[in-house]
């Protein structure tokens, strides 16, 4: 049991601490700083889809299956530099464009964020859950102080992550300036761009939403992605014990491999309800106590919402994401998350282009939902035939 709530409480972690960053900041800036803030994250964390999150998951996936899995974090840590120092460039461009307003604080933020996901993954692999509850509250310390000392905030964030990376990094002993091979990177990138046309959505809400219809707007969609997010926290948590065991059995025994992908199903299923539930519960009780104001702006309930259907089909979808990542097959999952950003990236040219009021902002949202649902199918369908079972089987899991 304690084992089982270690997990929970480290997978969720970063979800938590997002929503605690959120809440810092917005005691420290005005709201048009807030605003930028918000936008300003969600681009860099969407930047980090290739820098950060792709490599991330090629640890879950390679380490586990190495017999010297520390030389084979540091291919797949050498391999997210090297990739790294082409994607550093985007935030200065964007910078020059005048969309970013903090080129340092988001470039530090993405070189951070990097060793930070690969790391913790890396630690995940090992299965020492308390290790990282345990960095992630001092990290999470450590960045109030920094704020507190008059640090911009992407820079506090980028000194926390970096002391979470240095004392849980393996001995250098191990280090050698190898890559991991062609295979593996175009594996990386599938599933880094995978995430990214996934995550466009949801993190470019913040930005859109800032240049269309202001800066409150921006807040609220910033706000309400770090706290709704939280809804990931539990599913996330099943996914993380479940991927490394599955990845390793699904060749050599796939009875077994079937049975843990039923039962991350199952688990995925009752935990995304119940948090669905308390998370309608909490919007209803943030509304009626006014413990936001953006929240009281026009439309904010229906938008919120909204945004909370998204991600529930988000998240009912990573066990079958999973199961095809375990099994090597990142092109459906890229391909499902292409369908889905490519109705996404309409709706939001429409929006650019004609958006002006709430309406056209919940007609966005609606094309969201639409495009999640498309993906959802599509990943199942294809995780059902990767194990050749049936409909009634997959649902009675």
């Amino acid at each position: 049991m304690f084992k089982r709530l270690t997990v929970l409480i480290s997978t969720g972690l970063p979800g938590l601490i997002r929503l605690l960053v959120f809440l810092v900041v917005e005691t420290e800036y005005n709201l048009i700083d807030f605003g930028h803030f918000a936008s300003d994250l969600s681009l860099v964390q969407l930047i980090s889809f290739f820098t950060a999150i792709s490599w991330a998951a090629l640890v879950m996936t390679t380490v586990t299956q190495s017999e010297q899995p520390e030389r084979a974090l540091f291919k797949v840590m050498n391999t997210g530099v090297v990739y790294l120092l082409l994607f550093c460039l985007i935030p200065f461009v964007l910078y020059k464009l005048d969309i970013i307003k903090d080129s340092l604080g988001t470039i530090c933020f993405i070189v951070g964020w990097m060793f930070y996901q690969i790391s913790r993954h890396y630690i995940i692999t090992k299965k020492e859950f308390t290790r990282i509850i345990i960095f992630d509250s001092l990290n999470l310390l450590l960045f109030i102080i920094v704020l507190f000392l008059g640090v911009t905030p992407l820079i506090a964030l980028t000194l926390s992550h970096l002391t979470f990376v240095v004392f849980n990094l393996p001995k250098l002993k191990h280090y050698s300036l190898s890559l991991v091979t062609i295979e593996q990177q175009l594996n990386g990138l599938k599933n880094g761009l995978s995430t990214f046309l996934l995550g466009l959505g949801v993190y470019s809400l913040p930005v859109i939403f800032g240049l269309v219809l202001g800066a409150e707007y921006s807040v609220l969609m910033g706000l309400s992605t770090s706290l709704l997010i939280m809804i990931q926290l539990v599913p996330r948590s099943i996914s993380a014990y479940f991927l490394p065991t599955i990845s390793k059995t699904l060749l050599s025994d796939k009875t077994f491999a079937l049975k843990m992908h039923r039962q991350q199903v199952f688990y995925t299923i009752i935990s995304t309800a119940l948090l669905s539930a308390l998370g309608i519960i909490f919007v209803y009780f943030v509304y009626k106590l006014a413990i936001f104001e953006v929240v009281l702006i026009d439309g904010a309930l229906s938008l919120i919402f909204l945004l909370l259907f998204n991600i529930v089909i988000t998240v009912l979808a990573f066990p079958f994401s999973d199961l095809l990542m375990s099994h090597g097959n990142f092109k459906v999952n890229l391909t499902g998350s292409f369908i889905y950003s490519l109705v996404v990236t309409a709706a939001l040219i429409l929006f650019l282009i004609y958006g002006d009021n709430t309406l056209h902002a919940t007609l966005l949202m609606v094309a969201y939902s639409f495009s999640g649902c498309m993906r959802f199918l599509y990943v199942f369908h294809n995780a059902r035939k990767l194990l050749f079972i049936g409909k009634s089987e997959l649902l009675n899991a």
